[in-house]
């Protein structure tokens, strides 16, 4: 039973929403004598019918794509673009003068995916902010250079006994004593040629 439950736990969200979208379908068959006995779906409901089938063909079939469907599919109910329940429940949040409109309901299913997810889902955002290590390092190496070319050209003009005072004080930036360090260098360097 745990072997099931571990390989298809990520379809509980899809199950609870197949779920909620039949009792629609229930509802709309005991309701169809107040109808006219006419059988009576909302666009949106028959839009949460495709959504499934796409995320149950996903699961089944492409399970790579799978994570981005069923996100698609979540962000699609919150939005109230598509309606799993029998009856469209809405609440809004009014930022000055925009109403948004979502589905408390989907807020429940996403919170049930991520508590379901939590490590994985965790470890999907950290990777997406975090920046490549190749990146970050020649990111500071590029750092590193630009403030060792600024101080190189602001100690150019130091005499040698200000630049060795700035080595040897230690109060300065890496940056800053390398930069001091070659300009001696190169002043030594070149009092050796011409000698």
């Amino acid at each position: 039973m745990k072997q099931y439950f571990i390989k298809y736990k990520k379809l509980i969200p899809v199950v609870i929403l197949t779920f909620f979208s039949a009792s629609s379908v229930i509802s709309a068959l005991l309701n169809m004598e107040e109808w006219g006995n006419h059988f009576h779906l909302t666009i949106k409901q028959y839009g949460a019918f495709v959504v499934l089938t796409i995320n149950y063909i996903a699961f089944f079939k492409y399970r790579t794509y799978y994570k981005y469907i069923l996100l698609i599919s979540l962000l699609l109910g919150f939005g109230n673009f598509v309606n799993f329940t029998s009856n469209e429940i809405t609440g809004f949040i009014k930022l000055n003068s925009i109403k948004l409109h979502y589905q408390p309901f989907i807020f429940l299913v996403c919170l049930i995916t991520y508590l379901f997810n939590f490590k994985r889902i965790n470890e999907s955002l950290i990777q997406t902010f975090k920046s490549a290590p190749e990146i970050a390092a020649k990111k500071e190496i590029a750092d590193y250079s630009e403030q060792f070319e600024k101080f190189k050209m602001l100690y150019s003009n130091y005499t040698d006994e200000q630049l060795q005072t700035i080595i040897t004080e230690g109060k300065h930036i890496s940056q800053a004593i390398n930069a001091a360090r070659q300009i001696l260098n190169e002043r030594k360097s070149i009092q050796d040629k011409s000698s």
